[in-house]
């Protein structure tokens, strides 16, 4: 029998699968890009797995958005048929709203290399194997989500805001992005001005600090997507 594809959400024209894509496409897998402001979400029972991208919409903003509604269906629907989840960043906030969990604006944006730290249920949870404390995320958020009811929670930063959860067996949501490209970020700085009003007037520092951080850890962040999304491609029963 044929492996089904991965659905893969795009939100937004500047936030495609990137490496999540790359990687894929090196293991064999099979995946079918979704513009869900555009074209209409398939049904979620001819997939193997879901991994839903980051973009520019808030989840308190939905009903300005057409596509809510039948994604966040689909996201139950998903959930209900045990196919796996994998929410990156928006997706990720879908998947807490979806389940009960608030999502709300931050003071202070997360932009840039940071940490994300395990707890101890994330550190004895599939996606995290291989990993010791922490893995080298990228961030790029304005917002952020309390745990659904009968969620766990796998991973807070520094500030100890939340990072990750899962819920069931198979849905995870995840801050932290991991489909970045070099031709991605040079594409996401280049845009960088329109973020700095949500940086508490750190916009400057905080863009020098990514251009003198990348050399050294986005090979760091590379590495750490890359085993994350395999894990997680374990945990589908795809590898």
């Amino acid at each position: 029998m044929a492996i089904k594809p991965i659905l893969a959400l795009q939100h937004a024209k500047i936030n495609p699968p990137g490496l999540v894509g790359e990687i894929l496409e090196e293991q064999g897998i099979a995946y079918q890009v979704v513009q869900v402001a555009e074209e209409r979400i398939p049904d979620p029972t001819n997939y193997s797995a879901i991994i839903a991208f980051g973009g520019t919409q808030h989840v308190y903003d939905e009903k300005q958005y057409a596509f809510s509604a039948r994604e966040e269906s689909i996201i139950r629907e998903a959930i209900e048929h045990d196919i796996p989840y994998l929410g990156v960043c928006y997706g990720s906030q879908l998947l807490a709203h979806v389940l009960g969990g608030q999502v709300t604006r931050m003071k202070v944006a997360d932009v840039g290399f940071l940490r994300v730290h395990f707890t101890e249920e994330g550190k004895a949870d599939p996606l995290y194997a291989g990993f010791t404390d922490t893995l080298q995320g990228f961030q790029w958020h304005d917002d952020t989500f309390d745990v659904p009811p009968e969620g766990i929670q796998l991973a807070r930063n520094e500030q100890g805001e939340h990072q990750a959860f899962r819920f069931g067996r198979r849905a995870y949501g995840i801050q932290s992005h991991i489909e970045i490209t070099p031709e991605m970020m040079d594409s996401w700085l280049a845009s960088f001005s329109e973020e700095k009003d949500k940086l508490g007037g750190q916009g400057d520092e905080i863009y020098r600090e990514i251009l003198r951080e990348r050399p050294t850890l986005y090979p760091l962040y590379r590495a750490d997507s890359k085993r994350l999304l395999e894990n997680f491609l374990r945990i589908a029963e795809l590898a």
